[in-house]
């Protein structure tokens, strides 16, 4: 630390000599950190009141948003949350202003940068224990990209986006597809250079079509304005029933908590060191069926299941789990209770306060024909493959990495839907055709590979069939471009509830997309999902939600823990891997 403050500061003068100011300011920030860390409080508290008053002369916004995240850090550890909290409230007016003009994806990666300014005012609200500022700092940092998103879609549908702009979004489909086919080609070679100068080209496709999307996004903008304010502790608790809960996780460094909520209460708990909550997620390996999940499982329970104080009469669970925590099968550990993940507090009264008539009948679209696709460079078009060498081939059985047929699928779809698109006619264009034949589906339901990509969420895809229109990848980015109106989509795929966590948000990718698209419940699973045990599972669900033999349906949330139980009754099945993967997302 003492060499690294002497490298800081001579850069600081360096800066200065230069007359680079932004510089300067932000390395003062970053020297006031490191003094912190070091546990020099007032040294850092001087350089955090300096790099904020830097950045307030030059009006830089994301530099002053993350100075004062720092000034507020050294107040937390001067012992004064309360003033912690008002300076925090400060940064959060600011990151208010620096998302005008920025597209859902860009500003979700920009929030990242800022998502410190949350944290601190979290922290601080948790060491006074005051679940109101707690809710304020959740809700503002934490609601933002979701909401952002659904406000895009909407603005994208009342709006007039330029023709130029539709133009240039279908020519480069048709360059994706081509560059993607290219790229497969390549990999049933030996040319390991060709192969690696296809992917890049396929990447910088890809990349126009991120920037294409942000820019149309911004022409919507100009149209309209969006209000995503983080809904008010009252207005959440307003929102729940008796019987149900909503629990926020939180992480900011050093401690971990969770903020409850009930229809008539709210209460801060504090979890202990956030190191430990990650410790023990990061133990859990629950995707692996060769595994003892249980002491891990037990060990998760313990440390973020029963400090929240659940009485019996809580039956029904709304998490907003933060980092890890959006990966933990909590089915697994709140058993006997109905559990459901939501982004945020907003979200949720969002979506209560959109509900819509009851839609009708199940499109089910299932076993794609991956045809000449169905090998590992197919796969690979979506990283399951890495510098061109084909990844190992996973157990067929299983929906994931490449894309062998799943004839269970098809079993599957038939079993669950009204209206089916089977083998060549579970394409992209096959399936946006059939979600706009009926003004709103019971259910929207999937069977299919899913890939996932952590780097570019926008770009996780589920695996349908190719055709000459697209090459078969329906991605996150083009499902929020779509309108899907069903009460429930059902991605019975791989992954599809895994993506990128960003910071202070939470998870970001393809279940994210259909909830901005539109759907109030998204099930979808955790890690690569075992065929025959899906299938099972699937139809059991719907026998539940959507019975035909006249008996009362089950919400969905309920359905799904009981066909849960079900699978995990069978001895072949008892490992969670086989059932605990699979998550609602949504509406209870």
């Amino acid at each position: 630390l003492p060499k690294a403050a002497v490298e800081f500061e001579a850069a600081i003068t360096g800066f200065e000599a230069a007359q680079r100011r932004r510089g300067a300011a932000a390395t003062v920030a970053d020297l006031a950190r490191l003094r912190l860390e070091g546990g020099e409080y007032a040294a850092a508290r001087k350089l955090a009141d300096r790099a904020v008053r830097e950045a307030e002369r030059m009006r830089a916004d994301p530099l002053l948003a993350s100075a004062l995240a720092v000034k507020a850090r050294t107040r937390v550890a001067a012992g004064d949350p309360d003033a912690a909290i008002e300076i925090a409230k400060s940064g959060a007016a600011v990151v208010d202003r620096l998302f005008t003009g920025l597209g859902a994806a860009q500003a979700g990666t920009a929030r990242e940068t800022v998502a410190p300014v949350f944290e601190v005012g979290a922290l601080a609200a948790v060491r006074i224990a005051d679940a109101t500022e707690l809710s304020y700092f959740v809700e503002s940092g934490r609601a933002g990209a979701l909401m952002e998103t659904l406000g895009v879609r909407e603005r994208v549908a009342r709006a007039a986006v330029p023709a130029s702009l539709l133009a240039e979004r279908e020519a480069l489909r048709a360059t994706e597809k081509a560059a993607a086919t290219a790229y497969a080609a390549t990999l049933a070679g030996d040319d390991l250079a060709a192969t690696r100068r296809a992917r890049s080209e396929l990447d910088a496709v890809r990349a126009k079509g991120l920037d294409l999307a942000a820019r149309i996004e911004r022409a919507t903008k100009r149209e309209e304005s969006w209000d995503h304010r983080g809904a008010t502790l009252e207005e959440i608790q307003g929102h729940l029933t008796p019987g149900e809960a909503f629990v926020a996780f939180v992480l900011p460094h050093p401690d971990a908590a969770a903020l409850v909520v009930t229809s008539t209460t709210a209460r801060v708990v504090r979890l202990g060191l956030t190191s430990d909550v990650v410790a023990a997620c990061e133990a859990l390996h629950a995707s692996d069926p060769d595994e003892d999940a249980a002491p891990a499982l037990a060990r998760l329970e313990e440390v973020v299941v029963k400090p929240l104080g659940l009485g019996a009469e809580i039956t029904t669970l709304l998490l907003s789990p933060e980092g890890p925590l959006c990966y933990v099968p909590f089915s697994a550990l709140l058993r006997g209770r109905d559990v459901v993940f939501v982004p945020s507090g907003t979200t949720l009264t969002y979506l209560l306060d959109s509900r819509e008539a009851p839609g009708t009948q199940v499109l089910a679209l299932g076993d794609p024909d991956y045809g000449a696709s169905g090998s590992s460079a197919a796969g690979a078009v979506f990283g399951a493959t890495r510098d061109g060498a084909p990844a190992p081939a996973p157990k067929p059985e299983v929906r994931g990495g490449r894309l062998v047929p799943l004839p269970e699928t098809r079993v599957e779809a038939k079993a669950v839907g009204d209206v089916l698109l089977l083998g060549q006619e579970a394409t992209e264009a096959g399936l946006r055709h059939a979600i706009a034949t009926r003004p709103r589906w019971k259910a929207v339901h999937v069977a299919c590979h899913g890939l996932v990509d952590r780097d570019r969420p926008e770009l996780s895809a589920l695996a349908l069939t190719p055709s000459e229109a697209d090459d078969g990848f329906l991605t996150a980015m083009e499902v929020v471009a779509t309108s899907v109106p069903a009460d429930i989509v059902v991605l019975s795929a791989c992954e599809t509830g895994t993506g990128k966590v960003r910071r202070g948000e939470g998870l970001s990718g393809l279940m994210r997309a259909f909830l901005a698209a539109g759907a109030p419940r998204v099930v979808c699973s955790l890690w690569k999902v075992d065929d025959e045990a899906t299938r099972a599972l699937m139809i059991r669900f719907y026998e539940l939600w959507n019975p035909k033999d006249g008996s009362a349906p089950m919400s969905a949330s309920l359905a799904l823990r009981a066909a849960q139980e079900r699978v995990r009754a069978d001895p072949r099945w008892k490992h969670p891997y086989y059932w605990a993967a699979w998550v609602l997302w949504g509406l209870p």
